[in-house]
């Protein structure tokens, strides 16, 4: 089945929902809250579908619109008395200052403080609100930020106003975002998401006149994009591994016939597009996703290129595994998977090759594959775009994974010396100084045991 993005039509969404309400079976459920400041109904059917391409049925609870702060108060309502798995706070600023945004517009120097200063005193009302409501929550809570609007009252002389709205979304969304980095409240950019999209295109004001909803058909979608996007890591382990090919994925051209100097890829033209994509790779790996390869061609070219050529980025002591031979990708995806005792359904497959992509999505429909696009300049973009990828908790043990798959390489190797040599196995042992500790887990240690429980191999604590 072909997983539907964005870009999906209407229609298309429509029917896959229609479907999945009919036969839900194999998608794990939830159940989520909806807290909005706005009619939500419009983006249901694509947030369902996007849930559902990653293993979750989605049942929606609505609260009536525009009563944020009555509904996470009130005991009694149908998001606090409903067990959630999760709870969307979806407020305007619009919609919880307007009086005060309109006395900024009067250009009142006192009007523009008070009215400044009763903004900033919503605010503290909504992080009262949200730290009130996350103490008795039963599953996580994801809050959005203030998008810019269309257009503000002040046209261009917003740039350059002590009332200008547009640094006063600016500065309540850092706001938002400082206080919440110290809660289990999740942030959900939609400020971001409407500055991507553009404004004249994510608001529709005939929807908001007829519907009480905000912005149009097509921001919709996005927006129920961006929030499965960010709401599914809570719920879905995200991808640990990354396989690359070599030739025209990590580098420009064929090195076994172009040679090392003849590859593409420096500080400029076709070749420094390679190079962004290696640093995007890096970052992965920053975050505890592990690089590994799958390449067909000879190891002595392809190491070459690791050990020498000046504009490479990504070294060979940056691969967690490698698989470089004339093998199918398929097989190659399978030895990796097992040398690293992971699962298919963590990797990430990346080449050039439609053929090789086509292989690999046949024999191996757990993986999941991204095509190298024709222009390399799109291919960071295109790396960013998979949802699998996405995380939004980063622990201390995530930044030192790809390290520690390094070093346990190191000591398999010197496992394997020691095999059958008494003396040997026990010096072994002895080097790897592990030590146990039973007790019960530090507050900053839960984002990881959390983690521990997604496991679904190895260590299953399922």
């Amino acid at each position: 089945m072909i997983r539907l993005g964005p870009d999906a039509t209407t229609r298309e969404i429509l029917s896959r929902w229609r479907a999945i309400g009919v036969d839900p079976t194999g998608l794990r459920p939830l159940r989520v809250g909806i807290v909005a400041s706005y009619t939500t109904e419009p983006i249901l059917p694509a947030l369902g579908c996007f849930f559902a391409d990653r293993g979750l049925y989605a049942t929606f609870v609505t609260a009536p619109f525009n009563q944020i702060y009555q509904t996470l108060l009130d005991p009694a309502s149908v998001i606090r008395s409903t067990p959630l798995d999760l709870t969307l706070v979806l407020p305007r600023l619009e919609d919880l200052c307007g009086p005060a945004l309109r006395a900024r517009s009067t250009l009142i120097l006192e009007n523009i403080e008070n009215a400044t200063a009763a903004c900033h005193g919503e605010l503290e009302h909504l992080l009262s609100v949200l730290a009130t409501h996350e103490r008795t929550a039963t599953g996580p809570v994801l809050c959005a930020n203030f998008a810019q609007p269309r257009s503000t009252p002040l046209g261009v002389l917003d740039a350059t106003h002590v009332a200008s709205e547009s640094h006063l979304r600016c500065e309540l969304n850092v706001r938002l975002w400082r206080a919440l980095l110290s809660t289990r409240v999740i942030t959900l950019d939609v400020a971001e998401s409407v500055a991507q999209f553009g404004t004249e295109n994510a608001y529709d004001d005939r929807m908001w006149h007829l519907a009480r909803h905000p912005y149009s058909a097509a921001f919709g979608k996005q927006l129920a994009w961006l929030i499965a996007r960010t709401a599914t890591p809570l719920f879905v382990a995200p991808a640990k591994v990354i396989v690359v090919d070599l030739d025209n994925t990590l580098w420009g051209g064929v090195v076994g016939e172009d040679g090392i100097g003849g590859i593409l890829l420096g500080d400029s033209g076709v070749g420094s597009a390679f190079v962004a994509f290696q640093e995007a790779l890096l970052e992965y790996r920053n975050q505890g996703v592990l690089i590994c390869v799958a390449s067909k061609n000879n190891q002595s070219d392809a190491f070459e290129v690791f050990e020498k050529h000046s504009a490479m980025v990504i070294r060979r002591e940056h691969l967690a595994a490698f698989r470089i031979n004339w093998n199918r990708k398929s097989d190659s995806l399978i030895e990796l998977a097992r040398e690293l005792r992971l699962g298919l359904d963590s990797m990430v497959f990346v080449d050039d090759s439609p053929t090789e992509c086509d292989e690999v999505r046949r024999l191996l429909p757990e993986v999941t594959v991204l095509e190298m696009p024709e222009d390399p300049a799109h291919a960071v973009v295109a790396l960013r775009s998979l949802p699998e990828l996405d995380r939004v908790v980063l622990t201390s043990e995530d930044r030192v994974r790809a390290d520690q798959y390094r070093v346990e390489n190191q000591r398999a190797e010197f496992a394997a010396e020691a095999t059958g040599d008494p003396t040997k196995l026990e010096a072994y042992l002895l080097s790897l100084a592990l030590k146990v500790e039973v007790r019960t887990p530090n507050p900053d240690e839960r984002s990881r045991v959390a983690q521990l429980t997604q496991k679904t191999n190895q260590f299953n604590l399922t």
